[in-house]
């Protein structure tokens, strides 16, 4: 009996352990089931949409080009949108448009084509019917706003190139010129280039850029890159700048993009004929001047400028409204929009300003007695004792002489030629901050087979350890300082014949960038070789394009000439001129590749560029230096100075102010009429010296008749 409940009590758990089983599997059957058919269904969708989405998806780009007013002139244009790729350049869209840029608001291009591949044929759409809606030109305000809907997807870097066409016959269409030029790359009937700058379309879909004429010139040396001579283009009146000489500071820059902000204080005022107080910030990636100007406490001309590593700026000296030198230096807090601090200096103009870790030093320069500064000061950057400045003061052997120019570098202050000088003084910076000047002086006699008296009035600007120094004279030098003493390359402007010579006076040399400098402007005197008095005086239209080894690599015209004009390089090779012309005119030109488009960006150096592999340079070694330290305690004794809330006499200069309130009127006529401009001063040298020394220096500028 009770084995008979066993199998039955057994029989029913086997029963409900199966009816447990079958329910559990069939809920598990069912849940996944319907996973799956959701899975499948989300797949299914989501393949169909992106199907869809490769038919109909594109990548948005958006480039606001700047065009000169030139380029108003043109009426047929290629737009074309290039890959960066690893060994190469890729074009992927191309297309051209006709348009008369005076009248026309909206434009659509013509036969706008792309490819995937270099050996794809140009396809319309990616093989279908463009339908009007992938390009669009807009025009406003002396702007080219293109807007392209790509259905090629690049992985590289790219940048938009527009090319502007003459048509040489009524029967020539531009797309018959377009065809040619699509071909081979180049085409004599291109009269204006535009490229924007080069963008990740990964991570950035909008940037800006320059169109601008190219006009060819014959009557310069041709550049050695294009074989021709290239003009500069007037830019829009946004772009006027009626300022000479102004100073010339890097306020910021974005350390990912590179672009930076330029602050140009002070200078002459063309216009109004006076000395300016303000500040002018040009935004290099806006590629505008901002609307609000700076003003600083004084006017100021031929004064200098430092930027601290805090990203203050510092600047100190020139000449006043009046044409006194100023005694003070002042610092601009770029969070605050303000110059604040004002601290009492000893009056000079056309010196130079420095900073250390810890220090401010102003070095050379024209004192108000007329002479050359001796005396190098050294302001500590954070004062102490209730906003008093302890200043150290030290008198250099030789620091100069007029019309010396500065350079600097990392490690050291160069203080070069002048008038009846061949000397080079190299001072520490590391030593300054321990209170020590330790410099050291060369001489440079010779370079090659030529003897040097004199370098003249020069300008400077510093390549890491290679300095290129311009002289008034016509020589471009290049030299280091080694521990076998004077390395020097160089080589002279061509002068306009044999039996002429050439020198330069009140030019602008530029670094513009870590491998070009740029010389331009000024006014040329042209002499017979055994006459002191020039036979001609005319402004100068030449820009040459110098590399660190003091070679030059380009020649071009500028369409304005200018005394004291300023110039940025943007994109590697667009040049904006501002300044140094009456009517303020600003122009570009373009100093790049026009055979081809090409990326022409260079992060580093090459060593190639610091060896004599140049034909024409002279090359030549000077042993001949002197080194000295100078201790604190040969020093004048340091004075103490408090910061000015308005001008003062400044009582640490013993010697008598000179005034120059006459020199105004005379000023801007030899500005006006192109006469004696000297390349650091505004004025003849013969201002500042002696009817008896005069004599002896006629090798570097013309005397007064």
């Amino acid at each position: 009996m009770s084995r008979n409940n066993n199998k039955k009590t057994e029989a029913n758990i086997n029963l409900r352990a199966f009816k447990k089983i079958h329910r559990v599997s069939f809920f598990h059957f069912l849940h996944i089931y319907f996973i799956s058919l959701i899975f499948s269904t989300l797949i299914t969708k989501c393949s169909q949409k992106e199907t869809e989405e490769q038919k109909t998806k594109t990548q948005d780009f958006s480039f606001e080009i700047i065009y000169t007013k030139g380029i108003t002139e043109i009426n047929c244009f290629s737009v074309q949108l290039i890959e960066i790729q690893r060994e190469r350049i890729f074009p992927f869209l191309s297309g051209f448009i006709t348009v008369d840029l005076a009248k026309e608001n909206e434009v659509k291009p013509n036969k706008v084509e792309f490819r995937s591949q270099e050996d794809e044929e140009w396809q319309y759409g990616k093989g279908e019917p463009i339908k009007g809606e992938e390009i669009k030109v807009d025009i406003f305000q002396d702007r080219l706003t293109i807007n392209i809907k790509s259905p090629v997807f690049p992985q590289n870097k790219i940048y938009l190139e527009i090319r502007g066409f003459t048509l040489p016959s009524p029967t020539q269409s531009c797309e018959s010129v377009y065809e040619d030029f699509k071909k081979t790359g180049f085409s004599i009937q291109n009269v204006a280039i535009g490229r924007s700058r080069i963008i990740d379309p990964k991570k950035e879909n909008k940037t800006k850029g320059i169109l601008t004429k190219i006009t060819r010139q014959n009557k310069f040396p041709s550049d050695t890159t294009a074989g021709i001579t290239i003009e500069g283009d007037e830019l829009p009146d946004t772009f006027d700048f009626k300022i000479a000489y102004p100073i010339f500071s890097e306020l910021e820059e974005n350390l990912e993009t590179k672009m930076r902000k330029i602050m140009l204080c002070g200078g002459i005022n063309l216009e109004e004929k006076s000395v300016s107080r303000t500040c002018k910030i040009f935004d290099e990636e806006s590629l505008s001047f901002e609307e609000d100007e700076i003003p600083m406490n004084f006017p100021r001309v031929f004064g200098s400028a430092t930027k601290l590593l805090d990203g203050k700026i510092v600047i100190s000296g020139g000449l006043s409204y009046d044409l006194k030198p100023l005694g003070s230096f002042e610092i601009f807090f770029p969070d605050l929009g303000l110059f604040l601090k004002t601290t009492r200096t000893i009056p000079r103009f056309l010196h130079y300003t420095f900073s250390t870790e810890r220090n401010i030093g102003i070095v050379g320069g024209i004192s108000g007695n007329g002479l050359w500064e001796k005396d190098l000061e050294v302001f500590p950057i954070s004062p102490t004792e209730n906003e008093k400045i302890i200043k150290g003061l030290y008198i250099l052997d030789y620091s100069g002489n007029l019309g010396a120019c500065f350079a600097e570098n990392k490690n050291y202050i160069y203080i070069i030629g002048g008038i009846n000088s061949r000397k080079i003084v190299q001072i520490k910076k590391e030593t300054i901050d321990l209170g020590i000047i330790e410099a050291k002086e060369f001489e440079v006699e010779k370079i090659g087979e030529n003897e040097i008296k004199s370098l003249g009035n020069c300008q400077a600007v510093a390549f890491e350890q290679r300095i290129v120094v311009v002289s008034s004279l016509g020589y471009i030098l290049s030299f280091t300082v080694e521990q076998e003493g004077l390395k020097i390359q160089g080589q002279k402007i061509t002068d306009i014949a044999p039996d002429l010579i050439r020198t330069k006076k009140g030019f602008s040399l530029q670094k513009i960038s870590i491998l070009k400098a740029v010389l331009f402007g000024g006014i040329d005197y042209i002499k017979q070789k055994d006459s002191s008095y020039p036979t001609q005086i005319t402004p100068s239209y030449e820009l040459f394009i110098i590399s660190p080894n003091g070679q030059i690599s380009g020649a071009y015209r500028t369409k304005y000439s200018r005394v004291g004009g300023v110039a940025l390089l943007t994109q590697d090779e667009f040049l904006l001129i501002f300044g140094g012309t009456k009517e303020g005119k600003s122009e570009v030109l373009f100093i790049g590749n026009i055979n081809f488009p090409e990326n022409i960006t260079t992060e580093k150096m090459p060593e190639e560029v610091t060896k004599s592999q140049v034909p024409n340079l002279w090359f030549s070694e000077n042993e001949k230096h002197n080194t000295s330290k100078i201790k604190l305690s040969n020093m004048k004794k340091s004075t103490k100075a408090k910061l000015l809330s308005h001008e003062k006499d400044n009582m640490t200069q013993k010697t008598k102010i000179k005034d120059y309130s006459s020199w105004i009127p005379e000023t801007i006529q030899l500005i006006d009429e192109n006469k004696l401009i000297d390349g650091n001063k505004i004025v003849n040298s013969s201002y500042f010296i002696s009817k008896k020394a005069r004599k002896k220096e006629t090798i570097d500028y013309v005397q007064e008749k």
